[in-house]
């Protein structure tokens, strides 16, 4: 993520994340990617305790959407 670009909030507000339970899981490290952000929130970041919890609504089948919306958080930070 160096050489990504930054983001001046943590959340898309244009972006309107649902719930799918037809559409198909991705393979990529959304559980602990979020782990780590819900470290961070209670430990240094507070500011994206929002988007954390908004994030973590979709644990159980995270999709592409989801995972764009984790990265944002990480491109915030």
């Amino acid at each position: 993520m160096e050489e990504c670009k930054a983001v001046a909030s943590p959340v898309d507000v244009s972006s309107r994340l649902m719930s799918s339970s037809t559409a198909s899981k991705i393979d990529v490290p959304f559980r602990e990617a979020v782990g780590a952000l819900m470290h961070l929130t209670t430990a240094k970041r507070p500011d994206i305790a929002y988007a954390v919890s908004f994030v973590s609504r979709f644990m159980k089948i995270p999709q592409e959407e989801h995972w764009v919306a984790v990265k944002r958080i990480f491109r915030y930070l």
